[in-house]
Protein backbone atom coordinates (compact mmCIF):
# COMPACT_ATOMS: atom_id res chain seq x y z
CA UNK A 1 0.00 0.00 0.00
CA UNK A 2 1.21 3.63 -1.01
CA UNK A 3 1.44 6.37 1.39
CA UNK A 4 -0.14 9.71 0.21
CA UNK A 5 2.57 12.29 0.27
CA UNK A 6 0.83 14.05 2.86
CA UNK A 7 0.91 10.68 5.21
CA UNK A 8 4.80 11.05 4.52
CA UNK A 9 5.29 14.69 5.53
CA UNK A 10 3.05 14.37 8.74
CA UNK A 11 5.15 11.14 9.34
CA UNK A 12 8.39 12.67 8.92
CA UNK A 13 7.44 15.75 10.88
CA UNK A 14 6.31 13.34 13.70
CA UNK A 15 10.12 11.42 13.60
CA UNK A 16 11.99 14.52 13.31
CA UNK A 17 9.67 16.65 16.37
CA UNK A 18 10.44 13.48 19.16
CA UNK A 19 14.18 13.76 17.33
CA UNK A 20 14.88 17.41 18.31
CA UNK A 21 12.69 16.69 21.43
CA UNK A 22 14.59 13.93 23.08
CA UNK A 23 17.71 16.23 22.14
CA UNK A 24 16.63 19.55 24.23
CA UNK A 25 15.68 16.93 27.09
CA UNK A 26 18.98 15.12 27.19
CA UNK A 27 21.26 18.31 26.88
CA UNK A 28 23.13 18.98 29.82
CA UNK A 29 22.77 21.37 32.12
CA UNK A 30 25.38 24.10 32.82
CA UNK A 31 27.33 25.02 35.56
CA UNK A 32 28.55 28.59 36.58
CA UNK A 33 30.12 27.59 39.47
CA UNK A 34 33.89 27.77 39.06
CA UNK A 35 36.75 27.28 41.43
CA UNK A 36 39.01 30.32 40.91
CA UNK A 37 42.13 30.71 41.53
CA UNK A 38 44.02 33.48 43.56
CA UNK A 39 41.36 33.26 45.68
CA UNK A 40 39.79 36.88 46.03
CA UNK A 41 37.16 38.75 48.08
CA UNK A 42 33.87 38.54 47.07
CA UNK A 43 34.54 34.81 46.59
CA UNK A 44 33.39 31.78 48.39
CA UNK A 45 36.68 30.66 50.57
CA UNK A 46 36.67 26.94 51.69
CA UNK A 47 39.51 26.73 54.41
CA UNK A 48 40.60 23.34 54.91
CA UNK A 49 44.31 21.86 54.74
CA UNK A 50 44.31 23.47 50.90
CA UNK A 51 42.24 26.28 51.07
CA UNK A 52 39.87 26.62 47.90
CA UNK A 53 37.81 29.45 46.90
CA UNK A 54 34.75 29.50 44.38
CA UNK A 55 32.55 31.69 42.47
CA UNK A 56 29.66 32.28 40.09
CA UNK A 57 26.24 30.18 40.62
CA UNK A 58 25.24 26.75 40.71
CA UNK A 59 26.24 23.44 42.24
CA UNK A 60 29.54 21.25 41.85
CA UNK A 61 30.23 17.87 43.47
CA UNK A 62 33.81 18.09 45.01
CA UNK A 63 36.10 16.51 47.79
CA UNK A 64 37.51 18.48 49.93
CA UNK A 65 38.93 17.30 52.99
CA UNK A 66 39.58 18.59 56.46
CA UNK A 67 37.20 21.51 55.79
CA UNK A 68 37.09 23.79 59.41
CA UNK A 69 35.56 27.02 57.75
CA UNK A 70 33.90 28.74 54.92
CA UNK A 71 33.53 32.61 54.31
CA UNK A 72 30.29 32.92 52.03
CA UNK A 73 32.43 36.13 50.63
CA UNK A 74 29.45 38.10 48.60
CA UNK A 75 27.37 34.74 47.90
CA UNK A 76 24.99 33.02 49.81
CA UNK A 77 24.58 28.82 49.59
CA UNK A 78 25.46 25.53 50.99
CA UNK A 79 27.61 22.85 51.47
CA UNK A 80 27.42 19.05 52.03
CA UNK A 81 29.65 18.53 54.78
CA UNK A 82 30.01 14.71 56.41
CA UNK A 83 26.63 14.37 54.89
CA UNK A 84 24.90 17.65 56.81
CA UNK A 85 24.29 20.36 54.53
CA UNK A 86 25.25 23.07 56.15
CA UNK A 87 24.05 26.86 54.67
CA UNK A 88 26.44 29.56 54.70
CA UNK A 89 25.44 33.58 53.89
CA UNK A 90 27.26 36.85 52.75
CA UNK A 91 29.72 38.53 54.74
CA UNK A 92 27.03 41.44 55.21
CA UNK A 93 25.01 38.90 57.53
CA UNK A 94 27.73 36.92 59.10
CA UNK A 95 31.50 36.64 59.55
CA UNK A 96 31.61 33.37 58.50
CA UNK A 97 30.22 29.69 59.25
CA UNK A 98 32.11 27.24 61.69
CA UNK A 99 31.71 23.41 60.45
CA UNK A 100 32.88 20.27 62.04
CA UNK A 101 36.80 20.24 62.60
CA UNK A 102 37.83 17.84 59.91
CA UNK A 103 34.69 17.63 57.76
CA UNK A 104 34.67 16.03 54.33
CA UNK A 105 32.95 18.25 51.56
CA UNK A 106 31.50 16.73 49.04
CA UNK A 107 29.20 19.44 47.67
CA UNK A 108 29.15 23.29 47.00
CA UNK A 109 25.93 24.97 45.95
CA UNK A 110 26.03 28.84 45.39
CA UNK A 111 22.15 29.87 45.38
CA UNK A 112 22.58 34.13 44.95
CA UNK A 113 25.65 36.85 45.10
CA UNK A 114 24.88 40.44 46.18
Amino acid sequence: MKMTIRKRVTAFGAVLALAVGGLAVAAPQAQAINRVDPCQGGYTWIYSDSTTCWGGLGTVNVVLYNVNFIDGGSNNGSVIANGVKVPFVNDRQSAGTVISPRATVTVVKIDSSI
